[in-house]
């Protein structure tokens, strides 16, 4: 059910309470949202929504394919922080890279060699 509040449309009725209490740029990705969800005559472009809101219209897809799914929670900025870093040297051999630069000044490809060399002898290689 479309509610309009103080020139504001609101997709529901609980949204209303659920938009006052998000940050500033949460509310103005639900209002173009929400102009482009609306009938015929409140409607808006996807590309005139993109343009309010200062982003591309492949972003504003984006955001709109993630309110459609999950609603208002989705338009808070995620964190595009990796949850895992899949090439991280073991903390055993970067404790013993540091060791051999601070005693040698050795450059990375000195190190390597040598502390490829002692993985080998104790049975491991991990560069």
């Amino acid at each position: 059910m479309i509610t309009i509040m103080r020139g504001e449309v609101y997709l529901d009725d609980t949204h209303v309470q659920l938009i006052n209490s998000e940050e500033e740029y949460v509310r103005q990705r639900y209002f173009a949202i929400a102009r482009t969800l609306v009938p015929e005559g409140l409607r808006i472009t996807r590309k005139q929504a993109a343009d309010m809101l200062g982003i591309s219209k492949r972003q504003f897809q984006r955001i709109l394919k993630r309110f459609k799914g999950e609603r208002i929670e989705m338009l808070r900025k995620k964190s595009t922080r990796p949850k895992r870093s899949l090439n991280r040297i073991h903390k055993d051999v970067e404790k013993r890279i540091v060791e051999v630069r601070k005693a040698t000044g050795f450059g990375p490809e000195r190190i390597a060699v040598i502390v490829n060399k002692e993985l080998e002898i104790g049975g491991l290689a991990f560069c």
